[in-house]
């Protein structure tokens, strides 16, 4: 509606503009040019105050897998750094299945990523959009045409990430994966420390091989992540 007035408005400006002996030209002039400044006023501000409209977010989770893994049931989330300084952004790949044959892309221009650690198993993108959304019938009539309905006010992805997960960039999964590469001796003798402690508390457990192959992989695990935090520890925050 008011788009429409707007029309009329500077419509009949054009033509009292060119009809210089229209009767009371000046005055209808004046009526006509501060209803469509004040109509354009009204649309500008609306576009910064969102009048009469209300937040709705729309959430979609999909759970995702690594496109890397490392010994132990480590996961990795791996993101890649584009350009410097303010305008430092990422690209995050997640595999779309367990079995890493296509990947998915998320670029972080744009958008707010927070990277969050939580205790289910499974591994969950979580994408939130908040848009503006008229509260009546009347400003949908009041504004139609305009863009403010359904207008994205941002976008969250929240990856939530189990224990054994660990984020890192694409430079420092590959010394990482080289660090233990080249540690391996001494990541075999960690683990059968680890093992040892535990028949020292438990000796009656000597025999329990399935028991000892579970704490066997507990131990990898935890010594594996261990090594993989000293390179996920060097990046910036993305929160």
């Amino acid at each position: 509606m008011i788009l429409i007035l707007s029309a009329i408005c500077l419509v009949g400006i054009i033509l009292l503009s060119i009809r210089a002996k229209f009767p009371g030209r000046g005055g209808y002039l004046a009526l006509l040019t501060i209803t469509f400044l004040g109509s354009q006023s009204y649309l500008l501000m609306d576009t910064q105050f969102h009048w009469g409209t209300k937040l709705v977010t729309k959430k979609h989770t999909v759970k995702i897998y690594p496109i890397v893994s490392f010994p132990g049931s480590n996961q990795v989330l791996i993101y890649r750094n584009l350009g410097s300084g303010k305008t430092k952004k990422q690209i995050y790949v997640t595999a779309k299945g367990p079995q890493k044959k296509q990947k998915s892309l998320l670029y972080s221009d744009g958008i707010k990523v927070r990277l969050r650690s939580y205790r289910q198993k499974s591994a969950l993108r979580i994408t939130a959009q908040s848009e503006y959304h008229y509260t009546s019938k009347l400003m949908q009539v009041l504004f139609a045409g305009i863009t403010n309905n359904h207008h994205l006010k941002a976008t969250t992805v929240t990856f939530l990430l189990p224990g054994n997960w660990s984020v890192l960039s694409t430079s420092n999964a590959r010394q990482a994966g080289t660090a233990l590469k080249n540690g391996k001796a001494e990541l075999k003798q960690k683990v059968a420390g680890r093992v040892q402690k535990y028949l020292r508390l438990h000796p009656e457990k000597a025999t329990a091989q399935p028991v000892l192959k579970r704490i066997e992989e507990q131990a990898l695990q935890v010594e594996t992540h261990r090594i993989l935090q000293k390179f996920a520890d060097r990046q910036a925050s993305h929160d």
